[in-house]
C-alpha cells in the first residue's frame, strides 16, 4: 500500500483513466475510491489526510481493515433532507447565485461557458468557504447539475442515504454513468479554496466517466 499526498493524488488522476466505485467507500460519505483502468490499482482517501494506492482490489479489502472508519457528519446534512427540497432549488440556482456573487441573471445560462462567470466573481469578491457553504454549495450542486444537462444530456437521480437520512443528488448521462456532483464540489472547496474551480470539476468529472 503507498500512501499519497493530495497533490500526488490530484497528478495521479491526471495521468490515469478511472472509474468512481461506490460500492467500495468505506463510510457514507465522506470517502473516495477509485479504479485505475489501465492498471487494476484502487486509490482511495477522505476529505482529509492522505489518500492510499492498493495494487488490487484483494489490496485494497485486506488493508481497510486498518484504515480509520470514525462517521462524521454528511455534507448534506440538513441540506437535502427529501427529494423535493432539493428539486425545488433547481429552478431558482441561477438567480440564487446570481444574486448572492452580483453576475447578471442573464448570463447564467445553464453553459459550461457561464462557470467561468461564477469563478470569476468567487474569487473578486471576499466570500470565504463559511459563505460558500451556507449561501452556495447547494445552488452551485443544482446549476452544474443543469450545465451537466444542458451540454451533455442526462437527468436528475435522487438516492436516499438511510444512514444520514439526506438525499444526494447524482446526473445520469444518457450513458447511464453516473456524475456525483456534491462531493467534488465540497472537497475541491475545502482542500484549496483560493483555487477552486467549478469549471475545472466539471470538466474532470466529465472526462472520467
Amino acid at each position: 500500500m503507498e500512501r499519497l499526498t493530495r497533490e500526488a493524488i490530484k497528478t495521479l488522476l491526471m495521468q490515469h483513466s478511472f472509474e468512481e466505485r461506490y460500492d467500495l467507500r468505506l463510510d457514507a460519505f465522506d470517502s473516495t475510491t477509485y479504479r485505475l483502468l489501465d492498471t487494476g490499482q484502487l486509490l482511495y482517501y477522505r476529505s482529509e489526510g492522505p489518500g492510499f494506492l492498493m495494487p488490487s482490489l484483494n489490496a485494497f479489502l485486506q488493508a481497510r481493515q486498518e484504515m480509520p472508519t470514525d462517521e462524521p457528519r454528511h455534507i448534506l446534512a440538513g441540506l437535502t433532507p427529501s427529494r423535493d427540497s432539493f428539486m425545488s432549488i433547481i429552478p431558482h440556482a441561477a438567480s440564487r447565485i446570481a444574486s448572492t456573487l452580483g453576475i447578471p441573471r442573464e448570463k447564467l445560462d445553464s453553459s459550461f461557458a457561464s462557470l467561468h462567470l461564477i469563478d470569476n466573481a468567487i474569487h473578486a469578491q471576499p466570500i470565504g468557504l463559511k459563505m460558500f457553504e451556507n449561501e452556495l454549495f447547494v445552488p452551485l450542486i443544482a446549476y452544474l447539475g443543469q450545465c451537466i444537462i444542458h451540454e451533455k444530456g442526462g437527468r436528475w437521480n435522487l438516492q436516499h442515504d438511510n444512514t444520514a437520512k439526506v438525499w444526494e443528488p447524482f446526473v445520469i448521462l444518457p450513458t447511464g454513468k453516473a456524475v456525483n456532483l456534491f462531493i467534488d464540489l465540497y472537497e475541491d472547496a475545502q482542500e484549496d479554496f483560493k483555487n477552486f474551480s467549478i469549471f475545472t470539476i466539471s470538466q474532470l468529472r466529465l472526462e472520467s466517466l
